[in-house]
This record gives C-alpha cells, sequence and structure tokens, in this order.
C-alpha cells in the first residue's frame, strides 16, 4: 500500500465512522507511507497514554474534526460524532446498545451534543469537503514549499484560511490569462511573427504550470488547520 492508497483508505473510514485508524496498520504496509502522509500535513499521531496499559496510537486526518484529541478524559465526543456521521448504534458495548433514536430523545444526550456541535461547527464542515486524491494531487513539493515561503502572508504569519483565500485571488488571476495568451498566439501566429509567438507559447506552458502548482498548494492548505498560522505547518 502506497501513501495515496493510504490516505482515501483513511478518507473512507473516517467518512463511515468519524474515526482514524490504528497505528498498528505499519506492521502490515511499513512506515514509509506513513511518515510520508505525515511529513505532507495530510495526517497526525495522536497518542494516548495509560498509567498500567500500551500507548493508544493513532493515525489521524487533518484539517477534520478529530475525536481522538478530544477523548482524553471524556468519551462522550466519541458518541457525538458518531450520531454525526450516522453510525447506528451509536454506542456498543458488549450487549449494551444506544440507538440514534435512544440519543436524541435523551434531552441530556442532546444538550451535550448541541454544545459540541456549535464548539466544532467549522472543523465538522469539513468532513464534507474530504475527497479522494490521485497521484502528484497530494501533499506539497520542494517547489511548493518554496513558493509558499516567497509569499508575503508567509512573513506575516498569516492564518492558514487567510493564505488560502489569497492563494485562490492569485490563481483567479492566472486563469483569466489562459485565454489572453492563447488569442494573442493565434495573431501572432497568422502574422507570421514567430519568435514573438514561440515566446508567448512558453509563457502559456509557465502560466499553467504555476496554476497546477497552486491547485497542489490549494487541496494540501484545505486539509490543514485553518486557525492555524502557516508557519506552524511548514
Amino acid at each position: 500500500m502506497n501513501k495515496i492508497e493510504l490516505y482515501n483508505s483513511m478518507v473512507s473510514f473516517y467518512l463511515k465512522t468519524g474515526q482514524g485508524i490504528p497505528d498498528f496498520i505499519r506492521t502490515k504496509i511499513g512506515s514509509d507511507p506513513i511518515d510520508d502522509l505525515v511529513n505532507d500535513g495530510l495526517i497526525k499521531i495522536v497518542r494516548r497514554r495509560f498509567n498500567h496499559l500500551p500507548d493508544d496510537v493513532t493515525l489521524c486526518l487533518t484539517g477534520v474534526y478529530c475525536v481522538e484529541d478530544d477523548i482524553h478524559t471524556n468519551l462522550k465526543p466519541l458518541d457525538y460524532i458518531r450520531l454525526y456521521m450516522g453510525v447506528d448504534p451509536v454506542i456498543e458495548i458488549a450487549d449494551f446498545k444506544v440507538t440514534r433514536n435512544d440519543f436524541i430523545r435523551d434531552p441530556e444526550c442532546m444538550k451535550g451534543y448541541h454544545e459540541w456541535l456549535t464548539e466544532n461547527r467549522e472543523m465538522l464542515a469539513n468532513i464534507w469537503k474530504l475527497k479522494p486524491m490521485e497521484g502528484e494531487d497530494i501533499g506539497i513539493n520542494d517547489e511548493s514549499i518554496a513558493y509558499l515561503k516567497a509569499r508575503e502572508w508567509y512573513e506575516k504569519n498569516d492564518k492558514v484560511s487567510v493564505c488560502l483565500d489569497k492563494l485562490l485571488k492569485a490563481n483567479d488571476s492566472y486563469n483569466k490569462r489562459i485565454p489572453l495568451i492563447e488569442e494573442l498566439i493565434v495573431l501572432l501566429k497568422s502574422s507570421n511573427r514567430i519568435n514573438e509567438m514561440q515566446e508567448y507559447s512558453a509563457e502559456l506552458e509557465d502560466t499553467k504550470a504555476k496554476i497546477k502548482m497552486r491547485g497542489r498548494i490549494e487541496k494540501w492548505l484545505r486539509n490543514q488547520d485553518q486557525k492555524a498560522t502557516i508557519q506552524s505547518i511548514i
């Protein structure tokens, strides 16, 4: 299993359960795909420590609600995320079960659920933006990191949400340039101005490459904590 297959498996599992996957999967697939996804900023490792038991280690997606961060001292968030994701029964321990109908009929359960929804609104909304990734679209490379570090918003250490907004505006500007350059190339070709046509053809390819790189960065930024600062994730 490579890192793309692992990531897509984690997305599929999360959308069914709202949870991450046990770290012991590395005994079957090795550490490389896990380490690659961690380095790409697409997953994180959450560790729960116990006094007399082995640590509970889970691989979790970034940029979405992470129940494993919330259940160190209180297991209620696990009930809430299962209810939110449509898992039924919400609670199942041996022969003891609490169905979705049981849960929503309990005023105290629903009071806690409402507070949890309000507190985690933004990260819960990001869940429905999750989608499988393919090939080179996953993660960011050295070129992308260099591009990010050269931006003014990196120097200002803006929040990820602000950086994403500015990136989208820059890409929109580049997308608008493409039809203009293509039209100019046609005119130059019809006028037999070959040298100029070749120059603008090279500019067109460069523009498309930058749009592709920004698209890669956009997908990566969308998977980060939108409230985090850009320098804290690079």
